[in-house]
């Protein structure tokens, strides 16, 4: 369709003088008053004239009568809601703080009651925390009482000495404790457990101790080392009210715990799954045996029956000792993760290794040295035993010897390098007298004797020549002066000799015939077992002693 069609043009003039009409028509309405179109009939139906209308007051007087009960209605039950909170509030604040009633005398004016703070009552309390779930514990035979996801807490402990016993699917542990008023639970005794890691850590305001099943086992607050746990525990620093990390080291094993305040005094067992321990069954027929693992004492003796040891995966080496008996050589074992190894050691009944030589400790007279043979200068290397007149053996040699009598109640000892008289095997105290014979006793040669010999290269030596009293120890073929004091005798004098074997350490001291004891001091060393080794004299071929009263007492 374009503008310049001539149809187009005009149907626009059409609609021109139709709107022009229409205008017309419009205008001579107005002026006369009549409608210029019918109205149009409406479907609505007509309301009867009898019907009374609403009037339009009436109407709004129901809105706002409506809108005002609402809001009443709405503000009740806000002050419903406002006092039932305030209600609850003060029930709580009642319940935290109790106020005490202060009695109003006759006649005197009613005095507000002072709300007084009571603090709760504080009572000891037992805190257990295992992995051995699921399972149960037993207090004191009662009913076993289940753990909730791993956690126990027992609050109301009557005083005197209570047990525990916690069994769960991969181990077991077994501990007691004594309550004594409001002080915190004490352990008794060290715990015990069946492929678990036990350790009880006793809290209050005071002091702090812990517990646990393993020796040798360092412990660690917060990172710092704080000691090693013993068979008595560990005493350890304030914990405060914060949170603690304790770890145990037992080798490259470690164990971590957390340990959380509470104003209690407490009691708090940690039991932990220790997969990787086996049980040494140990069996001597004997109680009151002691037992080295490792050259380690163990913390307990035989007792009415197999001695059972929980032990880490591995091998050690185990050896018992009782006095009265003669120690059976070390066993070695092997301790398999879970699995039980047995050991048996047979105790025989010792017999005494040593007795007077001499009726009193009165010097003896020195023996007269017999005229020696071709053969006699050269040390041969039989056994040599001390003896006496009747034949009484003294502690067994097993070193170079002397074919030399024993005159009078003396044995006269030859020139041989190391004269060994066995060695003690439990702790002990050797006690002789001696005397030299070459060049005048203690001035050209020397009184030696030693203890601890393992080998040549390694023993703690005592010397005396005349003027001083010297304690070497050889280490690896290297000499080491641990002490040097005077000391002086004269010729043909007796010397008496007190030697003292310990485990971890070896002392001596000395007596001349007319004076006190002289203490030579003591060689110690940790981890090692002195009473293991070697005990004996040290003669040089040219010279020769006399000895008397050799004797040896078990400690």
């Amino acid at each position: 369709m374009h503008i310049d069609d001539f149809d187009v043009q005009v149907s626009v003039a059409e609609a021109h003088e139709e709107i022009i009409e229409r205008a017309r028509t419009l205008r001579a309405a107005s002026s006369t008053g009549n409608e210029p179109f019918p109205p149009e009939e409406s479907g609505a139906a007509e309301i009867p004239p009898e019907v009374p209308r609403l009037d339009t007051k009436s109407w709004q007087r129901a809105v706002g009568l409506a809108l005002l009960f609402t809001v009443l209605i709405l503000a009740a039950f806000f002050y419903l809601i406002q006092s039932a909170r305030r209600l609850n509030f003060q029930d709580e604040e009642q319940m935290a703080t109790p106020k005490t009633a202060v009695a109003t005398p006759a006649g005197a004016a009613p005095k507000t009651a002072i709300a007084v703070a009571i603090p709760l009552p504080v009572t000891p309390m037992l805190r257990l925390y295992t992995d051995l779930v699921p399972g149960t514990v037993v207090l004191d035979n009662q009913a076993p009482r289940s753990l909730t996801d791993g956690e126990l807490i027992l609050d109301r402990l009557s005083d005197g000495t209570h047990s525990v016993k916690l069994t769960g699917r991969s181990g077991t542990a077994t501990f007691q404790f004594s309550v004594s008023g409001k002080a915190a639970p004490q352990p008794i005794g060290a715990p015990s457990g069946s492929n678990a890691l036990v350790v009880l850590v006793s809290h209050d305001a005071s002091q702090s101790h812990l517990t646990a099943n393993t020796e040798r086992a360092t412990i660690l607050l917060d990172g710092k080392n704080v000691g090693d746990v013993t068979a008595q525990g560990l005493n350890l620093p304030a914990l405060g009210t914060s949170e603690r990390q304790i770890e145990i080291n037992r080798g490259r094993d470690r164990q971590r715990f957390v340990w959380t305040y509470t104003a209690s005094p407490a009691l708090t067992a940690y039991v932990k799954s220790d997969p990787n321990t086996g049980i040494l069954v140990l069996t001597t027929g004997q109680d009151g045996v002691e037992v080295y693992i490792d050259n380690a004492l163990y913390r307990r003796k035989t007792d009415r029956g197999p001695l059972r040891i929980p032990l880490k995966a591995g091998s050690y080496k185990v050896r018992v000792h009782k006095d009265g008996f003669v120690d059976p050589a070390p066993l070695p074992v092997e301790v398999k993760k879970s699995e039980e190894a047995s050991l048996v050691f047979k105790m025989e009944p010792a017999v005494e290794v040593a007795s007077p030589l001499l009726p009193s400790p009165a010097p003896a007279p020195a023996a007269p040295a017999p005229e020696k043979t071709a053969s006699e200068s050269t040390p041969t290397t039989q056994p040599a035993v001390p003896q006496t007149a009747t034949e009484t053996p003294a502690p067994t040699a097993a070193a170079p010897a002397n074919s030399n009598p024993a005159t009078e109640g003396v044995t006269v000892r030859k020139g041989g390098g190391f004269v060994t008289y066995g060695s003690p095997k439990s702790p002990g105290a050797y006690s002789f007298q001696a005397q030299g014979h070459v060049g005048g006793f203690l001035r050209k040669g020397k009184l030696q004797w030693y203890a601890g010999y393992q080998d040549s290269d390694n023993y703690i030596l005592f010397s005396l020549d005349g003027k001083h009293a010297t304690v070497r120890e050889v280490r690896r073929g290297k000499s080491i002066e641990w002490n040097r004091i005077p000391f002086s005798a004269d010729s043909n004098k007796w010397v008496a000799v007190n030697l003292s074997i310990k485990p971890d350490s070896i002392s001596a001291r000395v007596k001349s015939e007319d004076g006190s004891w002289s203490d030579l001091g003591s060689v110690s060393s940790p981890g090692r077992d002195f009473t293991q080794d070697q005990v004996g004299l040290y003669i040089p071929s040219s010279d020769e002693v006399s000895l008397a009263n050799f004797r040896f007492t078990r400690h």
